[in-house]
């Protein structure tokens, strides 16, 4: 069962890691519980059909089928695309969110001079990350990297419905074609699909590298906000 997260209100680091970290792994679960809930009603779909043509005649049958395939199509291949879909924004907005609460926490944890970034969003979190906080070590850079083309990709399905524009959006195919394993794939009509373990993949790659930084901010010494 997934338990309710606790965002602790003392704005305290060393809470931060219980925090965040729970949270994903609340969408994690949610993920497979949906899409058990998925199968489970395409499974009992296809059992009401083969249970129904038992007692039907051959043209009947063929009938029957060309009736119910489009809510075959629905549960095996439509609701599971929205359903990642809709995960994928959720998991963005957590990173979003969990960026902005770590520079806020960081900001009072360490009593650092200047204000955290009013912005929720991921440009003004790396920026204070980067520029204030001062973790600039370029092991990180993949992870910037990642986050970004994940921004992207959710942005092409929000305004675009996942469709891509072959001269515009090579961040994004290089970034399909170096993360195979991802499962996000273009279709034959330009669309991107999201494989059924790429939400989990994503939300597994948020939390390590806000865990990553973390370990980073935590060893912050600042002296009257000189880092």
């Amino acid at each position: 069962m997934i338990q309710n997260n606790i965002i602790f209100e003392s704005k305290n680091l060393h809470w931060f890691d219980f925090s965040y970290s729970g949270d994903f792994d609340n969408i994690i679960e949610l993920f497979g519980i949906l899409q058990k809930g998925v199968s489970d009603s395409s499974k009992s779909f296809d059992q009401q059909i083969d249970d129904t043509v038992k007692s039907m005649g051959e043209d009947e049958r063929n009938e029957y089928f060309e009736f119910v395939d489009d809510r075959q199509k629905e549960l095996s291949t439509e609701y599971p695309f929205l359903m990642r879909r809709a995960l994928l924004m959720i998991t963005y907005s957590k990173i979003t969110f969990w960026m902005h609460q770590l520079c806020e926490d960081a900001c009072l944890d360490k009593k650092c001079d200047t204000p955290f970034p009013k912005n929720e969003d991921l440009k003004s979190s790396k920026s204070y990350i980067r520029n204030v906080l001062c973790i600039t070590d370029t092991a990180l850079d993949p992870y910037w990297d990642y986050l970004n083309a994940i921004r992207l990709i959710r942005n092409k399905f929000i305004h675009y419905d996942g469709h891509l524009s072959a001269d515009k959006d090579n961040i994004i195919e290089q970034f399909i074609a170096s993360h195979k394993d991802l499962g996000v794939e273009v279709n034959e009509l330009g669309f991107l699909t999201l494989g059924s373990g790429t939400v989990e993949s994503i939300a597994k790659y948020c939390q390590q590298f806000i865990a990553e930084l973390l370990c980073r901010i935590q060893a912050l010494d600042i002296k009257q906000g000189v880092f």
